[in-house]
């Protein structure tokens, strides 16, 4: 299921938002896609991701629009310290409030209580539900409530039971953050560090991530310093700019660190001499494991030649897999492996899916890496080849849809699979630490180079 609302009313936000706060893992939720343009709407979203009383991650997550401040920052930690999407402040917590959980039964009667729109009417619940709660003892014939699927609420204490049950100690606050892919457009963030807090305080292992600026927001804000994003997401394999100033203000540790596969930068500035610097970098992971890499500036904007040149020469390579060579211990450790003559149990009931997967980076082809670098005539919006390709080579490179570039060839040879499968149960008769350091070291002695390199040309 994908869930997308555009242009929804305060009312219907609040509701989404607190019906994906309580989702249950049969709902199978694949996206959620959301507009945060209007006050008051960030610790919302933030409970519906990050808190609530689900510990349902749901994969993928788009937010459009809006702005993003230090004070909403602020607002979603209050929000996600409380696990309640409106907190009490820290005055009033600390005197009069406290959070905890309603157990609700079916056909309670609740007040609607506007989160933005101010009070509003009463509701009959569908079905039992338990809700986070905040109760106010000066208002002690109420407690205000999320209620999944309808929002902010307010339910009359003894009424059908509803009783309210005080956290014990610090609030239930759960540790659930986002882990597949986020997606963020056009959100005006008041500064770089804002955007960075939000990537730490919603994502932890943030696998893909996609951020698009507006193009007429050429300020400070719409900066990206890869140096801060490795830290922020240290697990990050996919990224995607548009409108964006790239820059990398040092190799630090986190960026030598940095195991992103693919990026792609649309349309942003001052990009290619610190992505030459990092690709020169052996330090850098990136530098070995990069396998694809997209690039184009802004409209009537040109890189300069000689950056540009040597961003292509990276294009077709195929990255290192291992370190160093492979040693005369390991090899002949394999041939020993290789020659045995008899084996007294079937290899395939040592297997389990660690053995298995290291089998196949093992007897896979390497990853060809594929670098494409093109611009832009604002004049007729047409893309057109760079003006560093020669016309006669260009012709007689194969050009591929953008959608449907090949990045990873995939072929396995037999005899290195029955190699690998040999190998792996022999190291259940020795050692088993000492097995995979043999298995990672003789991909370099067993990859095959692939015949053909791809560049694309539209």
């Amino acid at each position: 299921m994908r869930l997308r609302c555009s242009r929804a009313s305060n009312r219907a936000f609040v509701a989404i938002c607190s019906a994906i706060a309580a989702l249950s893992a049969e709902s199978h939720l694949e996206s959620f896609h959301m507009d945060s343009e209007g006050s008051g709407r960030w610790p919302w979203l933030i409970y519906a991701i990050c808190g609530g009383t689900s510990g349902v991650v749901v994969p993928c997550v788009e937010i459009r629009k809006g702005a993003l401040t230090k004070t909403d920052i602020l607002a979603m930690r209050a929000a996600l310290r409380a696990n309640y999407p409106q907190p009490a402040s820290e005055a009033d917590r600390n005197s009069s409030h406290q959070y905890g959980f309603v157990e609700i039964d079916e056909r309670t009667e609740l007040r609607l209580s506007g989160a933005f729109d101010g009070d509003g009417g009463s509701v009959l619940v569908a079905c039992a539900c338990r809700c986070r709660a905040l109760f106010d003892s000066n208002d002690s014939e109420w407690v205000n409530l999320v209620v999944p699927g309808y929002g902010a609420c307010k339910a009359k204490l003894g009424d059908r039971g509803v009783r309210f049950a005080a956290d014990a100690g610090r609030p239930a606050c759960l540790e659930k953050r986002l882990k597949g892919a986020l997606e963020l457009f056009y959100v005006e963030f008041e500064t770089p560090g804002v955007l960075i807090d939000v990537l730490v305080l919603v994502t932890r292992g943030l696998c893909s991530l996609k951020l698009y600026f507006k193009a007429e927001d050429t300020t400070a804000a719409s900066h990206v310093d890869l140096c801060t994003l490795a830290r922020a997401c240290p697990n990050l394999l996919h990224l995607c700019l548009r409108y964006a100033t790239v820059v990398v203000s040092e190799h630090d540790a986190a960026l030598r660190l940095w195991s992103v596969k693919t990026i792609e930068l649309d349309e942003c500035s001052n990009t290619l001499a610190d992505l030459v610097g990092c690709l020169r970098d052996p330090e850098l992971r990136i530098a070995r494991e990069v396998v694809q890499l997209k690039v184009t500036p802004r409209k009537n904007e040109v890189f300069v030649e000689e950056e540009v040149r040597e961003l292509m020469t990276h294009d077709g390579e195929f990255p290192p897999l291992v370190k160093e060579k492979l040693p005369r211990s390991s090899k002949s450790a394999v041939i020993s492996v290789v020659t045995a003559a008899i084996w007294s149990t079937k290899p395939i009931y040592g297997m389990d899916s660690y053995i298995l997967s290291l089998i196949f980076a093992f007897a896979s082809t390497p990853t060809q890496r594929s670098i494409a670098y093109r611009f832009l005539y604002s004049w007729n919006t047409k893309l057109v080849w760079n003006s560093f390709a020669l016309q006669g080579e260009v012709r007689n490179l194969v050009t591929y849809d953008r959608d449907c570039l090949p990045l990873v060839k995939t072929k396995l040879r037999l005899d290195i699979l029955e190699v690998a499968i040999w190998f792996a149960f022999e190291s259940f008769d020795l050692n088993i630490g000492f097995s995979m350091k043999l298995l990672r070291e003789a991909v370099d002695l067993f990859t095959i180079s692939a015949a053909s390199k791809y560049f694309e040309v539209q």
